[in-house]
Formats: C-alpha cells, structure tokens, sequence
C-alpha cells in the first residue's frame, strides 16, 4: 500500500441501535437485530456540515444539548427525518450501517464453543493447559467492525489510501470502546500474532507449547487490547 501523497482526513458520525449484548445470550423476540449506522463526512466539509446539521437540530430542541426524536410529535419526527435526509442528499455524503441478527451472532458462538471442546477431547498432548471455554464476543463491538471495514473499503476502492480517520459517536462504554480501537488497527495490520500459551507435564515437570497465528476482527478469537 502506498503512502505518497496528502493525508485523507475523514470523519465518520455514527451510532448504534437495537441489540449489543453479547455472543452466549439468545434474541429477546423473533428478529431482534443490531444495528451500526454513519455518515463520512471529508475534512473539507466538516465545519460547513456541522454547521448545517446544527441549525437544522436546534429548531427541534426538547431540552438540553441533545435532540431527542421521540420527544416530537409523529409530524414533527416526521419532518426532522426529511430535512436531515435532505441535508445529506445534498451534501453527497456517504452512508454506511451494519446490521447482524442476535439469532445467528449466538449459533456462530454455540457452534465454534462446541468445535472447540470436541477438539479439545480429542487432543493427545501430554501438556495440560486452561479447559477455560471461548469468551462470547460483543455484538457492539462486531457491529462496529463490519461498519468500520466497509468504511475503509469505500476509501480504498476509490484510491484513499493515506488515511486520517476519526470516527465520532456517542457515549460508549470504557471495556467495549477498548476493543474498539484494535479492532479497528487489525483491519490494516497484515503481521503476525503470536500467542504463548503455558501448560502443565504433571509430575515430569513444566513444559510450554507456543502458537503463532494471524488473526483479525471480532470472531473467533479477540483482538489484542495493545494501545493504537
């Protein structure tokens, strides 16, 4: 990948809706869904598009900082929706979402928990390691992978290739925004992972077994929490 040329500065606006829980726990009702949603907005338009979405959101202000739709009249819902659909339309900017079924996020987990305990039964190393399970991934987290890497793939497609993204959202919770981060620095890192995994020889003594592989995304296995 090549790095000559300016710097793409790029903001992505977005946020979640729905499910975001986590991979062993079941839909709630028939369908249940999460979603990721968001605008790329270019560098060179993002303080003239602040601006025209802040205008638009202050003449339906409930209270506070923040714009809470549900707290319009169905008509008013109705013609917020428009305008910033608008808004968007004319500015051109992108759009992206991510949406999985907490239905299938759950039998993917059930159904790489159970290879994993059917390969552990029939391993015959003397070396006796952790029989801890998978840890079921979060549906927060997979979500913001699937919105991030087609973000990236619109860049690249169109020859964005030295890149400053900043991605904009709301609040987030501090373990699952940790995640965020190496799951978003995975997407482009093409080196190896190495894991070290200690186990036990019974009475003969202590031995080591180590594994290397590459990994990325959100499943199966979590990225490493290492610092961006």
């Amino acid at each position: 990948m090549t790095t000559k040329g300016p710097t793409q500065y790029v903001v992505m606006v977005c946020d979640e809706s729905g499910a975001k829980g986590y991979a062993d726990r079941d839909e709630q009702f028939a369908g249940e869904v999460g979603v990721f949603a968001g605008i790329m907005v270019p560098g060179q338009l993002l303080t003239s598009a602040q601006t025209q979405f802040h205008n638009i959101a202050r003449r339906y202000q409930t209270g506070g900082d923040k714009v809470h739709i549900t707290d319009l009249a169905p008509a008013q819902q109705k013609q917020l929706r428009r305008e910033m659909f608008d808004l968007i339309t004319n500015l051109r900017l992108p759009c992206f979402f991510e949406a999985i079924h907490v239905a299938g996020f759950h039998r993917y987990f059930q159904r790489y928990e159970t290879l994993i305990k059917k390969l552990r039964a029939g391993r015959r190393s003397p070396i006796r390691i952790s029989e801890r399970g998978p840890a079921p991934d979060s549906l927060h987290v997979a979500l913001f992978f699937g919105l991030y890497s087609k973000l990236l793939a619109f860049l690249l497609e169109r020859g964005k290739q030295l890149l400053h993204i900043e991605v904009r959202t709301d609040e987030v919770d501090a373990p699952i925004f940790k995640n965020f981060q190496p799951t978003a620095k995975c997407l482009l890192d093409y080196g190896a992972k190495i894991e070290r995994v200690t186990g036990f020889e019974g009475p003969k003594g202590a031995g080591r077994e180590e594994k290397s592989r590459r990994s990325c995304g959100w499943f199966p296995s979590r990225p490493s929490s290492r610092e961006i």
